[in-house]
């Protein structure tokens, strides 16, 4: 007999995960679920944001929250003029909020979500993790309903248990894959900023990523958007490379760079 989705086949509400856009310039993921919609984090402009929504077919108003992950500008910086248009609720830690209404964002808008708690929306259950960047109350997010869970972490300088507890056992997958070392240590970056992304609070390297996707891959991981992607310091060619170097026993996984400018979506291979 033919399995219906959800009856021991693929999830009846599958999470559907966007990279709206991704990079030094601007950070964005859609995230849907059945009739819930999710934005994460939201860099650049309002009117590239909302640009790039109706790309993928939504309206702001269909949001139901928007989930910062920490308060650097590229993640933020279209928060203050976007919320004021978006009714939906602004969820973020006690330091991120605090970022955030100084630079505009109304307070009564903002619900605190403090790392290690999780909030109730419709059907999905969303879980904060800290994660460890050079932002005070920097977080990743663990989407969950019944059938399925989605995972994002970006801004990373290692592998946590906290970063741990979010991405294992996630179908989908947003992960930070942002530069080759190799590249970086020749690179034209004054060294400084060099030890800033090399460090334990900076950004996750092609190869540390690669490590991470492998023990997600064996803990159920099908689809995966690699994320903020150094445009001086790495190429999609180069993170995805890695990346199914690492998956080459995990041929069904589906694995895509984000791209800076344009929304680029997860998918299995069978959708490809």
């Amino acid at each position: 007999m033919t399995k219906l989705p959800g009856e021991g086949g693929a999830p009846l509400f599958p999470f559907l995960l966007t990279s709206l856009y991704s990079g030094s310039s601007g950070n964005a993921w859609l995230l849907r679920c059945g009739p819930r919609a999710f934005l994460i984090d939201a860099g650049k402009s309002a009117r590239t944001l909302t640009r790039a929504l109706a790309a993928c077919g939504m309206e702001p108003e269909e949001l139901d929250g928007v989930f910062v992950t920490h308060d650097h500008g590229d993640h933020v910086s279209a928060l203050p003029v976007f919320s004021a248009r978006v009714p939906c609720p602004i969820y973020a830690t006690e330091e991120t909020a605090a970022t955030l209404t100084a630079s505009g964002v109304f307070r009564d808008r903002i619900v605190l979500l403090p790392a290690g708690e999780s909030v109730r929306v419709g059907e999905v259950t969303v879980t904060s993790y800290p994660t460890p960047h050079d932002a005070p109350g920097s977080v990743c997010y663990r989407f969950s309903s019944d059938e399925d869970a989605c995972g994002v972490a970006t801004d990373v300088g290692c592998v946590t248990d906290g970063v741990l507890a979010c991405l294992l056992g996630c179908r989908v997958v947003g992960v930070e894959s942002n530069h080759d070392e190799e590249r970086l240590r020749s690179g034209p970056y004054p060294y400084p900023l060099k030890r800033r992304i090399l460090s334990p609070e900076g950004h996750l390297s092609n190869a540390a990523c690669a490590a991470l996707l492998r023990r997600l891959a064996e803990a159920g991981a099908e689809e995966v958007i690699l994320a903020h992607l150094s445009r001086e310091n790495n190429t999609p060619a180069l993170a995805l490379a890695a990346a199914r170097e690492a998956l080459a026993d995990f041929p069904l996984v589906s694995v895509r760079a984000a791209a800076p400018d344009t929304p680029v979506e997860a998918a299995p291979l069978c959708r490809r």
